[in-house]
């Protein structure tokens, strides 16, 4: 019964929610909304914001693909809504660079954040998202010490999957493949991030679930609330956010606590006999005692980080490799595209002597390119999304973008270009690889989207690709470009939305998909799951099964 109500509910809830907001938008808001800029799905109608926000929420993809083309391509902005982040400027491709080039004080990709998570209601350590503690402990020492971490991801990868799939060599066995890579990339996160205890630890993990879950609905169910009424409504709306990273907390901040009290009692007496680990939580530690701001020095603060940092990270990785498994095992057979992978893969890891090196994994480009060319085909509707937060708003060539409003790039739209990329709507794995037909080609059109210039000190997995790829000038999973637009761009790539690194992201994934084709079958799929467009979001398949078995003599 308590589940029939809660099956019931739930969607009533939402659908009243969205209800309220789409009427306050219509008859509360006084958002001055920017003059000579189109609203795409907006028309001369009766209640036409409300017509045109809820076209936003249910037809993003085809109102961007719209915008795209009517305004895009001759160079224009677009207005679009956006019920996920807030009423959003879409820019043509030339106008990327600008934005990279915007300082934070004008273009804040931190307050969008704080924005879509409603932070100082669904967080109990708000000011740990603005403080951005946690980014520079993924730029400055995450990125740079990836290879001496990538045994232990290994380790994880291969302990998760065995355990989910058996070693089976006969029978095939149907698993989910979303619920199954939710739990291999969650263990294998949180084993850099706190550890191998606590990464097996099922309380932990299920609180740390739990906790993201109710982050997303709360921040979901705030967005429709009017400003006014947020207060009143957020502490209840938020009571599951606060109990399960009580929850949480309880595992790790003693944790947190006995190191938070050695790295002191160390800096007061150096004769103090602790040595400091090199690692994550170290990392954060130190970063964040190094803090202007005390509240970021307590346990619960330091804890909160190591929960944002896994909470984005977990998500879009789970997301990317979902897609990259459905779409390699749903390609045509007679293409050989698996077995090319494997062929590399086993080449690879034998080359370096059976264990995954930087450099090994910077060698798989057929691996990079089909992950890179999933996330082209199955990316976000928008990226590279920024606040504009100056007072006096945003000159875009002849358009003035006010405070309040956000703005990005057309991602779906760009990647789905038929002037950049040959069969846009194909998976084509190769693509981005020496073999691929548009290897060159998107090399060529896209040397202004690199504009600011600035990577994470990681960029030598790069020019390891280049180091083996001699003659070839090679893109990788991880190069971020304005016609690849997956990792966001500039210096905020990925680190804006408190990811563990595109880095470390695409070390993961690689590091799966190579364990799951030396190690397993899969039976080829007839057809791709289809994956559920949910406002500027793209869902892969969370239900779709494949039948699998273990490879023999593995």
């Amino acid at each position: 019964m308590a589940n029939l109500v809660f099956a019931v509910g739930i969607p009533i809830i939402v659908l009243a929610l969205l209800a309220v907001w789409l009427i306050s938008e219509e008859l509360v808001s006084r958002r001055a909304y920017p003059r000579g800029i189109p609203w795409v799905g907006k028309r001369l109608e009766l209640f036409p914001k409300t017509r045109a926000n809820w076209r936003g929420l249910t037809r993003a993809r085809d109102l961007v693909v719209e915008g795209y083309t009517k305004y895009s391509k001759n160079g224009e902005l677009f207005f679009l809504s956006n019920f996920v982040t807030g009423p959003e400027v879409l820019v043509p491709l030339p106008m990327i660079p600008i934005l990279l080039a915007q300082p934070d004080n004008i273009l804040s990709p931190v307050e969008l954040q704080c924005d879509v998570l409603q932070v100082h209601y669904t967080l109990s350590r708000p000011h740990s998202v603005i403080s951005q503690t946690h980014s520079e402990v993924i730029r400055k020492s995450l990125t740079r010490h990836i290879r001496t971490f990538l045994g232990d991801i290994m380790d994880e990868i291969s302990a998760t999957i065995d355990e989910l799939w058996g070693h089976d060599t006969e029978e095939w066995r149907e698993v989910i493949v979303f619920e199954d890579m939710k739990k291999i990339i969650t263990r294998a996160t949180n084993r850099i991030l706190v550890g191998p205890t606590l990464c097996r630890n099922e309380d932990f993990l299920d609180s740390s679930a739990k906790h993201s879950q109710a982050v997303m609905f709360s921040a979901m169910a705030l967005r429709c609330i009017p400003n006014p009424l947020k207060p009143l409504f957020g502490r209840i709306i938020t009571i599951p956010n606060h109990y399960y990273s009580r929850r949480w907390g309880k595992h790790l901040c003693p944790i947190l606590r006995q190191r938070l009290a050695d790295t002191l009692r160390k800096l007061r007496d150096e004769a103090y006999p602790f040595t400091e680990p090199s690692d994550f939580i170290q990392w954060q530690i130190r970063q964040s005692l190094a803090h202007p701001d005390p509240r970021e020095h307590c346990v619960e603060s330091i804890a909160a980080h190591i929960e944002i940092t896994g909470f984005a990270g977990i998500h879009t990785t789970l997301s990317s490799t979902t897609s990259a498994i459905f779409d390699l095992y749903s390609s045509p057979p007679q293409k050989r595209y698996i077995d090319m992978l494997r062929e590399e893969a086993a080449h690879v890891l034998s080359e370096d002597g059976g264990v995954w090196t930087k450099t090994g994994l910077a060698k798989m480009v057929k691996i990079g390119s089909a992950l890179r060319e999933s996330s082209r085909l199955e990316g976000g509707i928008s990226r590279i999304a920024r606040k504009v937060i100056a007072p006096e708003g945003l000159a875009l060539g002849s358009f003035h973008v006010p405070q309040g409003f956000n703005v990005g790039a057309p991602a779906w739209a760009i990647h789905h270009d038929e002037d950049i990329y040959s069969n846009p709507y194909e998976y084509d794995p190769l693509r981005f690889s020496p073999l691929g037909e548009d290897f060159e080609a998107t090399s060529h059109a896209d040397a202004k989207g690199h504009a600011d210039g600035s990577e994470p000190s990681g960029n030598d997995v790069n020019q390891a690709v280049e180091a083996e790829t001699a003659h070839h000038k090679n893109e990788s999973l991880t190069t971020t470009k304005g016609t690849f637009l997956h990792f966001g761009l500039g210096r905020h790539a990925w680190i804006a939305k408190s990811s563990p690194g595109r880095f470390f992201s695409a070390a993961q994934m690689k590091l799966i998909m190579a364990y799951i084709l030396l190690n397993y079958e899969v039976q080829p799929l007839v057809a791709r799951p289809p994956n559920t467009f949910a406002v500027s979001n793209i869902i892969p398949p969370t239900k779709a099964s494949i039948k699998i078995r273990r490879r023999r003599a593995t």
